[in-house]
């Protein structure tokens, strides 16, 4: 709208952050905001200082927040101190009867997106957790797109000896 930075508006076109995807998603930005996880002090409270914020899901229950530097800050990619990451990205609109393309992050699935798929999720990162595993195995056929890096390839191959269903890889 109006009253966003000129600097956010730039960010969002770059990462091709529409009107659309950002009101599906629920995207939003923080020009500086302190989130806890539960049990966290305050004193190790994360904050989400410029950055574009995705919730993250486990059935109606908020567990974590990526938050995606807006300035290019370090580390790009930030979670809630104490959150969870035990779950796929958007669990809660994915149809398990059709084809589910799955990516490393969240960033990875704004063009897929806009190209009209909307059975995609993001791992959160190269590292798969057990609670992913068990909800991938519900979907009849996984198609994976990795980084080609070696983090990816690796997640890339643990995916495809912890599934036990047709899987389809690409870098």
């Amino acid at each position: 709208d109006t009253d966003t930075p000129e600097y956010v508006k730039t960010a969002a076109k770059y990462l091709y952050l529409t009107k659309e995807y950002c009101e599906y998603y629920g995207v939003r930005y923080s020009l500086n905001m302190e989130a806890r996880g539960v049990h966290i002090e305050s004193q190790k409270a994360t904050m989400y200082s410029n950055r574009f914020l995705w919730d993250i899901y486990y059935g109606s229950k908020l567990i974590n927040i990526d938050g995606r530097t807006i300035i290019g800050e370090d580390p790009k990619v930030i979670y809630c101190k104490g959150g969870q990451l035990n779950t796929l990205f958007d669990i809660n609109r994915l149809d398990p009867t059709k084809p589910l393309i799955v990516c490393e992050g969240i960033k990875d699935t704004i063009k897929l997106w806009h190209l009209g798929y909307r059975n995609i999720t993001a791992i959160l990162g190269a590292s798969i957790t057990s609670g992913q595993i068990k909800q991938l195995r519900m979907f009849k056929q996984v198609i994976y797109l990795t980084d080609n890096d070696r983090a990816g390839l690796e997640a890339a191959d643990f995916l495809y000896h912890q599934l036990n269903i047709e899987m389809k890889i690409g870098l």
